[in-house]
């Protein structure tokens, strides 16, 4: 099979007109790369300030409940146990969707824990010595500070995630008020709040050697955005990667890729178009010759003669 030689002047015109193409086309791509990545950024914070919008509301709505007991400890010298357990219920009656129990603590002994149903095994505890909640327990009685602490192992069993304040009274630390939020159920809150957010979300405990209080720790291999957020929880460290921004970066990617397979056919078409644009001026150029000169000896023939003895001709005159 016989080969076409390459035509060389074709292949730098057609190279010159790809590499320009290719300039073009990359510098387009990187433009649209950039803009898609910053509306990347912004989509996925504003996602993020949805999710955390979310979450304050819960932890904030939950532990409020814990103030009005506040309150009413500062304001009575003598509590009595029924007129605790009544007040309990008035505070929940429109709050037991998501929590399993209310715990009020003397010290860190647990005095009344409400609803008593299911519950009861754990009054009388000092939660102190146990080995799950006891270093939350004593943060709370030493610092000052509420705190977080879940997923932990009940003492009354099952899984919970616990809200807990300190309490005063004159003063001076006197106990703790506990919301133990049921741990399936609070799963489950927290699955809405990031599909409603479109995202996927790992939350840990800054304060804890970030241990997972929420989430696929798999989440920090997908290069996700990270927030260490203040609460009044103490520190916790939120990475989120949003569910479907990345089709963007596919789009550019698709865009791209087609850009580059008409670039190719263009310098294809204009190879071949080149090839034959010099065959053609080739032999035109032959066939200028022959017309003009002797096949045999090369000398110019008698068409060439009478072009330029009519130009003489005319020179003459």
């Amino acid at each position: 099979m016989k080969h076409r030689p390459v035509n060389f002047k074709a292949v730098t015109i057609s190279l010159a007109v790809f590499l320009f193409l290719s300039g073009i086309l990359s510098g387009i791509s990187i433009l649209l790369f950039n803009q898609e990545k910053a509306q990347r950024t912004i989509d996925a914070h504003y996602r993020y300030l949805i999710f955390n919008n979310s979450l304050e509301h819960f932890l904030v709505s939950n532990s409020n409940i814990l103030f009005g007991f506040l309150a009413y400890v500062n304001t009575n010298d003598i509590l009595d146990d029924n007129e605790i357990y009544t007040f309990l219920e008035y505070l929940l009656r429109d709050n037991k969707e998501y929590i399993r129990n209310v715990g009020i603590l003397k010290d860190t002994t647990v005095l009344w824990n409400y609803p008593q149903e299911g519950n009861s095994s754990v009054i009388g505890v000092d939660l102190a010595q146990v080995e799950s909640q006891a270093a939350q327990i004593l943060k709370v009685k030493n610092q000052n500070v509420k705190a977080f602490l879940g997923p932990v192992n009940l003492v009354q069993g099952g899984i919970g995630y616990i809200i807990r304040i300190p309490i005063e009274k004159g003063n001076e630390y006197w106990g703790q008020a506990s919301i133990v939020l049921d741990g399936e159920k609070f799963i489950t809150y927290m699955d809405e709040i990031s599909r409603d957010a479109g995202m996927n979300v790992l939350v840990r405990d800054g304060n804890k050697n970030y241990s997972v209080v929420y989430g696929d720790p798999d989440i920090l291999n997908r290069n996700p955005a990270r927030v260490t957020k203040k609460t009044d929880f103490g520190l916790w460290d939120i990475s989120y990667v949003p569910i479907d921004l990345d089709s963007r970066f596919s789009s550019v990617i698709l865009v791209t890729i087609l850009g580059f397979i008409l670039i190719l056919g263009i310098t294809l078409f204009l190879y071949r178009h080149s090839v034959r644009s010099i065959q053609l001026f080739s032999q035109n150029k032959v066939l200028s010759e022959t017309a003009l000169k002797d096949k045999l000896t090369g000398v110019y023939n008698r068409a060439m003669f009478e072009r330029y003895i009519y130009s003489e001709l005319a020179k003459a005159d």
